[in-house]
């Protein structure tokens, strides 16, 4: 029992010391607590701290981790990926170690694919079309082939709404923790702002994209008086902007 609650002293110390440090992802940053959690949260799926704390995201209370980690957890387990693609579109294939003679599962996304899935007017789309697709294409035939090697994280962040940088990276992770701790109101006032959006003719996922645009997370991802205020900017001073994110949206997508 000792040597138990030493080993958790350590951890305690150790995670306390990292939160110091500002090369860490701003979700870690005076969070010795949730470094805890990473740190455990590695040794649960066999990669090392600083993988777990660079390359898996909490969103909304659920483990998100890059296409990358994903297709390394796909590998580690004995099975064959392949990617391959271009900025039109990705395919992705596993062929499982345990059945070899099998052709294997084969995915594919398209940009019109992405269309239709509301993702392509979204900014890092755009402009990273061909790392977008592949990390669907990725992530999409490893659930369908070998979840099991996932450990759970087997969504990336921007699966699960979160706005992403063009490595894949949620943009203000800590903003969208902190927001994942609603309470019945919060929930409340979030089904109040979607039928807001509904009654002005706006499109949430328009509306997604154009904060990402603005380096804000997705309004879902927002507390309550950051999405107050977001609408009263929209109304007010960011109407213009607003308009001609839309009209740009609404060409593109014509």
């Amino acid at each position: 029992m000792a040597t138990e609650l030493a080993t958790v002293n350590d951890k305690l110390a150790l995670a306390a010391k990292l939160a110091d440090s500002s090369m860490l992802p701003q979700a870690f940053r005076k969070q010795p607590a949730n470094l805890l959690w990473a740190m455990e949260y590695a040794r649960s799926i066999g990669v090392d701290m600083m993988t777990a704390v660079t390359s898996i995201h909490v969103i909304e209370g659920k483990p998100t981790a890059s296409a990358d980690l994903i297709a390394a957890l796909v590998r580690r387990a004995g099975h064959k990926l392949r990617v391959w693609g271009d900025d039109r579109e990705a395919h992705a294939q596993v062929i499982r170690s345990d059945d070899p003679q099998f052709d294997g599962f084969h995915c594919v996304w398209t940009m019109d694919r992405a269309k239709a899935a509301g993702l392509a007017s979204k900014s890092v789309w755009r402009s990273f079309p061909g790392a977008m697709l592949r990390a669907r294409a990725i992530t999409e035939v490893a659930r369908m082939a070998c979840s099991e090697a996932l450990h759970g994280v087997i969504y990336t962040p921007e699966e699960v709404g979160a706005a992403i940088d063009a490595d894949g990276d949620p943009v203000n992770v800590a903003t969208t923790v902190v927001a994942s701790e609603h309470d019945a109101s919060w929930e409340a006032d979030r089904t109040r702002f979607c039928s807001y959006l509904s009654g002005r003719g706006w499109d949430y996922e328009q509306l997604a994209s154009f904060c990402s645009e603005l380096g804000k997370p997705r309004p879902s991802a927002m507390s309550n008086e950051a999405r107050h205020a977001l609408v009263r900017w929209l109304d007010g001073g960011g109407a213009d902007r607003w308009a001609a994110f839309r009209e740009v949206v609404d060409d593109a997508a014509s």
